[in-house]
């Protein structure tokens, strides 16, 4: 008689599981970040600051998931590969483009020239590399993890959400 799988490994064969849980666990400790940040910067950054550990921890348990149920995805067809990389490197310009043109221009030093419907305003909120000045270490282990997350583990989670999940349930529901 084979032993019963621990209650985790139930799931691993569950397509619907595999292709949700990642999102869902994604989308739920980005919404842990505003309940436990606290507005006060003589405390330490992992307390005033705990998207800087909390997006770690979202990359390395998102990444964990993702290669735990890895069995249920597929991939295919990969022609196309270049021209949708060449694609999201476009789509990374543009987003950047306003805040880099908002630096390298004279609208910082007047800000009634500055045309807010294209993003060139001041940007004051997001990542504050300053609270790390006296942990270099941790400065250079939560750049490598937001990279991680922006490059590996957004996108995949997103493709295996909406296009490997809810674009072929949509499609079978006709």
């Amino acid at each position: 008689m084979r032993p019963a799988a621990a209650p985790m490994f139930k799931y691993r064969n569950n397509a619907a599981v595999a292709h949700v849980a990642p999102l869902a666990v994604f989308m739920l400790l980005t919404s842990v970040v505003p309940f436990i940040a606290v507005e006060n910067s003589a405390l330490p950054w992992w307390r005033s600051s705990p998207e800087h550990w909390i997006y770690p921890l979202q990359t390395a348990v998102c990444g964990g998931l993702l290669a735990f149920f890895w069995r249920n995805y597929t991939f295919r067809p990969w022609r196309g590969f270049l021209l949708a990389t060449l694609l999201g490197v476009l789509g990374i310009a543009i987003w950047i483009l306003p805040g880099w043109l908002y630096d390298v221009t004279d609208l910082k030093h007047d800000p009634r020239t500055a045309i807010p419907l294209l993003g060139l305003t001041l940007r004051t909120g997001g990542f504050d590399p300053s609270i790390f000045e006296t942990s270099p270490g941790w400065y250079a282990a939560v750049i490598c993890m937001r990279f991680i997350r922006l490059i590996v583990i957004v996108p995949l989670i997103e493709e295996i959400f909406w296009r490997g999940f809810l674009m072929r349930y949509v499609i079978a529901g006709d």
